[in-house]
């Protein structure tokens, strides 16, 4: 017998863990399905896109076509394809199953990691807002996971910000790297001083200080308040904080992103927002990673 183990990052699921990845699996999975999301099972490999090469992906050659394929890293990108293959105006997927990576940056250093989620292909409105948010508690409720709290951010709101004071693109860089680090005084002391105000710094309603700054962003910020105000009133002890431009969140979504964090583990344990399949067709969703999930059903 080979006395290889297993490389870096990649773990072997073993008696109560992966009994508590399938509880979590399956009281997720028939939540969505009750709520008429239907199930996918994506393929592992797709070939390389020529175009946008992965650069976080674990590549093989296919022997058969001597062309590089790779390893799943998000589903949800996959969820796009199968969407536009199937050529319909909307459609609601749950899907999981087992994401790679060449290299993993954050503290667990896994490269293998379960992804679990539901996405809401269809434009953006109230309704699929609310559904999104309202499926991920009561899901969570399922499985007795209420001690949380919601980070939610506004990309589009600071894209905004930055067209009305004409900020280019080199100035964007510094400032995001700036809002990145959460970096206060550094801000305070930079001609984008005026933006300072809206680092997450204290206990004020950052919604307000945007629409009474800004008149201009009244609609989107008004329609955001609406599904805040929704949530709050369905589910009274839920604690959201809105941090406007905690680009850390940022990365292909839009209007807003969020991630859940456990207070008793103080770690992420479930990231989604809305987002654009293509330049025609929006979307939201939540994933959730489940090994970061099944420690808090312990």
């Amino acid at each position: 017998m080979s006395s290889k183990t297993l490389p870096p990052g990649f773990t072997d699921l073993i008696g109560k863990a992966a009994e508590n990845n399938y509880f979590i699996l399956k009281n997720f999975i028939d939540s969505f399905l009750a709520s008429n999301y239907r199930l996918v099972s994506p393929a592992l490999f797709e070939y390389q896109d020529k175009q946008k090469p992965a650069e976080n992906s674990i590549k093989v050659i296919d022997s058969l076509t001597n062309e590089v394929m790779v390893m799943r890293e998000d589903i949800t990108k996959q969820i796009g394809r199968i969407f536009r293959k199937e050529n319909q105006d909307s459609a609601k997927y749950c899907y999981y199953g087992n994401v790679f990576y060449q290299n993993n940056n954050e503290l667990n250093q896994a490269r293998q990691l379960t992804q679990l989620g539901l996405e809401a292909i269809a434009d953006a409105s109230l309704a699929r807002d609310y559904e999104i948010f309202s499926l991920t508690l009561d899901a969570l409720a399922k499985i007795n996971i209420t001690d949380f709290v919601i980070v939610i951010a506004l990309p589009e709101i600071f894209n905004q910000i930055c067209r009305l004071k004409k900020i280019n693109q080199l100035e964007q860089q510094k400032l995001r790297s700036m809002f990145f680090a959460k970096n206060y005084s550094a801000l305070k002391k930079s001609k984008y001083n005026y933006l300072a105000k809206y680092v997450l710094s204290s206990d004020s309603d950052k919604l307000a200080e945007l629409k009474n700054d800004y008149p201009e962003l009244s609609p989107a910020l008004e329609e955001f308040a609406t599904l805040l105000s929704k949530l709050q009133k369905n589910y009274p002890q839920l604690e959201i904080i809105v941090d406007p431009f905690d680009l850390r969140q940022f990365r292909y979504h839009t209007d807003y992103v969020f991630k859940i964090i456990s207070r008793q583990a103080k770690q992420v344990f479930a990231r989604g927002g809305a987002y654009q399949i293509d330049k025609k067709q929006a979307a939201a969703g939540v994933s959730f990673y489940l090994e970061e999930l099944s420690p808090l059903t312990k």
